[in-house]
């Protein structure tokens, strides 16, 4: 630390002055010994850089972001994993569907809950059920747009998103999450397009703002 070495120069000289000694000498002593080999210095420099660099890629720094759609449910986050608490619910669930399939709320209740657990493929079986008879929901089509997504399939999924917003065109939540399907496939230039799209049918709301924060982080890529 600097002022622990001010502090040992100052007692050595309180030393020297004492026995009556040249203070000159050991000053330029200690300079001497504080000149140090450039060329050490750039081999430490490159070998703090390569080593910085190893770490930075490990920890994952340099990995894209992923950037996860919106669902109609009321979860804090979308969830990508087996809810192993919520598997009771749904085997209580598959059985009253199966035994009243004209209980479509329950259909839709099932749909949502495997999609949010993560299977992804059962829930579109039960949203296209449920959609038979309720075909004109947007909210639905999106949502199992969202699974097509989580499944990589994207044509699907834009196909389902699209459909959301001909029923509703002033979809917000559709809009925003066409613009992260093209974000996936590697169209930036039509995922800014829709969440511009997004940020002009509610310009206040928390989607806008995610939006905008998105079309300001990849604009000039």
């Amino acid at each position: 630390m600097p002022n622990l070495k001010v502090g040992k120069s100052q007692e050595r000289k309180k030393s020297a002055i004492k026995k009556g000694k040249n203070i000159q000498p050991a000053v330029k002593a200690e300079q001497k010994s504080l000149v140090i080999n450039p060329v050490k210095i750039i081999y430490t420099i490159l070998i703090l850089v390569v080593l910085g660099g190893i770490i930075l890629y490990l920890s994952g720094i340099f990995d894209q972001p992923k950037i996860s759609p919106f669902t109609q449910l009321p979860v804090d986050e979308f969830h990508r994993g087996a809810d192993l608490s919520k598997l009771q619910e749904i085997n209580q669930l598959r059985e009253q569907v199966t035994n009243n399939p004209a209980d479509h709320q329950s259909v839709l209740h099932l749909a949502h809950l495997l999609g949010d657990s993560g299977f992804k493929e059962e829930a579109i079986k039960w949203y296209r059920q449920y959609l038979k008879d309720h075909g004109d929901e947007a909210d639905v089509w999106v949502d199992m747009g969202v699974c097509y997504f989580d499944m990589n399939d994207f044509d699907n999924a834009i196909s389902a998103m699209t459909k959301g917003i001909e029923l509703n065109p002033a979809h917000q939540i559709a809009h925003f999450n066409l613009g992260i399907v093209n974000y996936t496939m590697n169209n930036l230039e039509k995922a800014v397009e829709w969440w511009n799209k997004a940020v002009q049918l509610n310009p206040t709301s928390d989607i806008a703002n995610k939006a905008r924060e998105l079309i300001n982080n990849h604009s000039n890529m």
